[in-house]
């Protein structure tokens, strides 16, 4: 399962999932970015599952306080009962202790299912009526009961909060990232590819000269995105307008978790919303064995020249449409290696 922001190109499975539940549909600008608020998906196999939102409240209302509220939760019903209700309420809890030390939520008294899982996220009652911020409780004679979960941080090593837990979350990269993904491409190949190429190869293509600004710039100006664990940068990709995938990286000590995956399930989303027809990168040796088990094919060997050190990699690529993102897992390892190809010249920085 990945979690990841949701964008307004999400809106029509949300439609889908909630019809299917016997809910109204939400609405399309419930997907405009907003400061203080966040829309989780869940999506399994390639397909959005289920969804869930947030709200902010500036002020207190009787006995619901300010701040950051779990709103609707709607999964599709071939897919309860399987932990995706929980991962939702995990990754929102995730982004509300970016922000704030405490979360609120409330429901109806007779919800059992729906206060289970809250509680084992840390949820405790702290007050109850017939009304909550406007919203009646369902049932004749029902109240609802309004919970609050405390940062762990908020309260010491003893206190409620977050589950220890972890999902991942796939979400947009924005300029505070670079420092992060960074040091990620400089683990990944300064670790595990120091198996298939020499000490000289690996310094040249992770160069100690790499200027931050630079990277971050370059970041910014592709389409890129990042994978978290508990709010940490574990991997990152890309991809361009044509299809081609420049960095795919994920730190070595995530592998075989599923990284490397979601991320090339991010980037066949994103391929299919700008209408490419195939994928492609240029793989190191130590990446070509995770880009085969997703369909990639070989199409040449190459040997560029990177501050004056040559190095090995392959020209690969695969058909969008018969991109496989749930085969076998990824060896944490950096994903491919800098290639010219027609048209395109090398940047400064190392890439993949």
């Amino acid at each position: 399962m990945v979690l990841r922001e949701a964008t307004a190109a999400d809106h029509a499975d949300v439609v889908r999932i909630c019809r299917a539940s016997g809910r109204d549909p939400w609405a399309p600008d419930v997907f405009s970015p907003q400061p203080n608020r966040v829309v989780v998906v869940a999506v399994i196999r390639g397909s959005v599952v289920g969804v869930a939102k947030t709200h902010h409240h500036e002020e207190r209302d009787g006995d619901a306080p300010a701040g950051h509220y779990l709103g609707g939760v709607v999964v599709h019903p071939h897919w309860r009962r399987q932990g995706v209700g929980s991962a939702l309420v995990k990754a929102r809890l995730r982004w509300i202790w970016e922000r704030s030390d405490r979360a609120y939520y409330f429901t109806n008294e007779r919800n059992g299912a729906s206060i289970e899982m809250h509680r084992s996220c840390g949820f405790t009652p702290i007050a109850s009526g017939p009304v909550m911020r406007g919203v009646p409780a369902d049932g004749e004679g029902a109240h609802l009961i309004l919970y609050e979960a405390v940062r762990k941080s908020a309260v010491g090593a003893t206190g409620v909060g977050e589950s220890s837990a972890t999902a991942l979350l796939i979400r947009p990269y924005v300029s505070s990232d670079a420092a992060a993904t960074l040091e990620v491409f400089f683990a990944a190949i300064r670790g595990t590819a120091s198996a298939d190429y020499t000490a000289e190869q690996i310094h040249a293509w992770a160069s100690p000269h790499i200027d931050l600004a630079g990277w971050g710039a370059r970041r910014e100006a592709r389409s890129t995105t990042v994978a978290t664990l508990d709010d940490v940068v574990v991997g990152f990709s890309d991809i361009d307008p044509s299809g081609y995938i420049d960095m795919l990286f994920v730190d070595p000590t995530h592998g075989r978790t599923g990284v490397a995956t979601a991320l090339l399930g991010w980037v066949v989303e994103e391929a299919e919303r700008l209408g490419v027809g195939s994928l492609t990168t240029y793989a190191s040796i130590t990446a070509r064995p995770f880009f085969e088990a997703k369909g990639f094919i070989v199409e040449d060997e190459r040997h560029p020249v990177l501050n004056g050190v040559v190095l090995t990699n392959y020209a690969m690529g695969r058909p969008l449409r018969l991109v496989d993102t749930t085969g076998e897992r990824e060896r944490g390892v950096p994903r491919s290696l800098p290639g010219p190809a027609a048209g395109r010249v090398p940047p400064v920085a190392p890439s993949v």
